[in-house]
C-alpha cells in the first residue's frame, strides 16, 4: 500500500483552507489534471463527488465519499473511495486552527492502485503530484484569500 503525507502552514485560518478543499466544483480551475468535478449528494456532514482526470492520454474518475468535521476551531474532511481505477483509498484533510495565526494544513492517503498503466504512470512521480496538490491549493488560497 502506497501512503501520502504532507503538512503545510498557510497564513490563512482552519475554516477558510476547510472551505476552499471542500469546494470540489472548483477543482478543474486549478487542480493539475483536473477536468471535472461533479457533486453527487451533498448535506452538512457528507460529500459523496466524483473527479475526471486526463493526464498522458489517460482519462480516469474517482468517487469519494467525504464526512465532514469541526472540533473546536479545527477541521476535517475523511475521505473513502466509492469508485474509481484504485483498489483502495482513504484518507484525510485536517486543518488546525494556530490561534489566529494562520492554519496548519496536513493530508494523508493511502491507496493501492489496480489499473496496471495508472501504476506505471504515477509510481515514479507520487511524490510530485502530492507536492503540486499541496501547492495547488496554497496558491488557490492566495486567489481566492488575497494573500
Amino acid at each position: 500500500m502506497d501512503e501520502i503525507k504532507r503538512e503545510i502552514l498557510l497564513s490563512y485560518p482552519a475554516i477558510k483552507m476547510f472551505k476552499l478543499v471542500n469546494d470540489i466544483e472548483d477543482y478543474p480551475k486549478f487542480i493539475p489534471a483536473c477536468v471535472s468535478s461533479k457533486i453527487i449528494s451533498k448535506d452538512a456532514k457528507e460529500l459523496i463527488a466524483s473527479l475526471g482526470f486526463q493526464k498522458a492520454g489517460l482519462s480516469y474518475s474517482f468517487t469519494t465519499k467525504n464526512s465532514l468535521g469541526k472540533i473546536n476551531d479545527d477541521y476535517s474532511i475523511n475521505l473513502e473511495l466509492v469508485d474509481g481505477p484504485l483498489n483502495y483509498l482513504s484518507g484525510y484533510w485536517k486543518f488546525k486552527d494556530l490561534n489566529g495565526e494562520g492554519s496548519k494544513v496536513s493530508l494523508e492517503l493511502k491507496f493501492e492502485i489496480d489499473n496496471i498503466l495508472l501504476k506505471n504512470l504515477f509510481a515514479p512521480v507520487i511524490d510530485k503530484v502530492a507536492d503540486k496538490l499541496i501547492a495547488a491549493f496554497s496558491q488557490r488560497a492566495d486567489e481566492v484569500y488575497g494573500g
